[in-house]
């Protein structure tokens, strides 16, 4: 059986936005967080700081897709049929 995965943002919980994945470390806590691009904003802009301070890349580690991708691969598969 198939299994599809959606992953939405943390903040707005919204299914029509691409999200990223962000681990964020301080003082002994860990938290994974998935965030779109609106609300990644603040996060983004502190990693693009430190990016230009230190020539830091950051790894992308997952890729994200939308519902309407999911939806044009279903519809792609069913007419393959």
């Amino acid at each position: 059986m198939a299994r599809r995965q959606i992953v939405v943002c943390d903040v707005c919980e919204r299914v029509d936005r691409e999200t990223a994945k962000y681990r964020v470390w301080r003082e002994g806590l860990r938290v994974t967080i998935e965030l779109c691009s609106e609300h990644a904003k603040p996060l983004e802009a502190v990693l693009s700081k430190a990016k230009a301070e230190r020539g830091v890349k950051p790894r992308i580690e997952d890729t994200v897709t939308t519902m309407e991708a999911l939806r044009e691969e279903r519809e792609a598969l069913q007419g393959s049929r």
